[in-house]
């Protein structure tokens, strides 16, 4: 049965010294997801995102390699960063502070 109140997207965050990593999990299944990440410290402007989703939630690695890690280097990280996450996927951001 469906869960009620269930929030479509979560968010874990984990920090190594300077190194900030956001980790964001969609359950939207019909568009994305517009987030406003307020960051505690002066970030450096580049960033990683490492991408895991595909084109519809069923699919799976089981009979052959379908969905993989794709990683995309990025410059403008700001202290209020504006971005979308993509639905039924996990996307981790992963940004260094000056």
């Amino acid at each position: 049965p469906p869960l009620p109140d269930l929030p479509l997207i979560d968010c874990y965050a984990f920090k190594d010294g300077k190194r900030y990593s956001y980790m964001f999990i969609s359950r939207r299944l019909d568009g994305e997801t517009p987030v406003v990440l307020n960051l505690p410290y002066d970030p450096k402007s580049n960033y990683t995102i490492h991408y895991l989703g595909g084109d519809r939630p069923g699919l799976h690695n089981i009979d052959e390699e379908v969905v993989s890690v794709q990683i995309f280097e990025r410059k403008g990280m700001r202290k209020q960063h504006q971005f979308t996450v993509p639905p039924h996927c996990v996307l981790v951001l992963v940004n260094e502070a000056k």
